[in-house]
């Protein structure tokens, strides 16, 4: 049997709930950010050490223009700020 190699990661999913900021709940807030992160911090950590092992890989994470500023998207722009941290503190742990 053949093994499957992955060689790249696309941490792409989004979910977003608009709401101006004294509408913003912590219902919706938790729903965003484990739709919006769980995955990455789920499949990255899983597949990067067969990644070192062969010596090649890729992991890109898809953010979004909210997180410079954008009316109604308190939550979802926190999030997708949270994927480029995640982005940058991962390229820290390379090699």
């Amino acid at each position: 049997m053949q093994s499957t190699q992955i060689d790249g990661i696309v941490n792409n999913v989004g979910l977003v709930h608009p709401a101006a900021l004294d509408d913003v709940t912590y219902e919706k807030f938790f729903e965003v950010m484990n739709v919006n992160l769980r995955s990455a911090l789920q499949i990255t950590p899983a597949l990067v050490p067969g990644m070192k092992q062969r010596g090649w890989g890729r992991i890109v994470n898809v953010s979004s223009l909210t997180v410079l500023g954008i009316a109604q998207r308190t939550i979802d722009a926190a999030a997708k700020s949270a994927l480029i941290s995640f982005a940058r503190t991962w390229a820290l742990h390379h090699s």
